[in-house]
């Protein structure tokens, strides 16, 4: 899907010569959803991975099955999401 890209760093709207750049954001979808809490996509509530809180020590042995339902039902139909550590991998 093609749309506004932001910068990887900053997370801020992505800028080249003075104008902001188009290109395909699936990645940076995904990592929305895998690194984002419930309820900060208003139109979506419970959509959100909430990857940050297995830095914390929680395993969650059920995690990696609730993020692949959340990513399907934005559209990304097969995604390999791995955790390790404070590492996300995302295939």
């Amino acid at each position: 899907m093609k749309g506004v890209l932001l910068d990887n760093e900053s997370g801020d709207l992505l800028v080249e010569g003075g104008r902001s750049v188009v290109g395909d954001i699936d990645s940076q979808s995904i990592m929305a959803v895998v690194c984002g809490m419930r309820g900060e996509l208003k139109e979506r509530p419970l959509l959100g991975g909430e990857a940050r809180l297995l830095c914390g020590g929680a395993v969650d042995p059920f995690w990696s099955g609730r993020v692949k339902r959340m990513l399907k039902s934005v559209g990304m139909d097969w995604v390999r999401v791995k955790a390790e550590g404070e590492r996300i991998t995302i295939e």
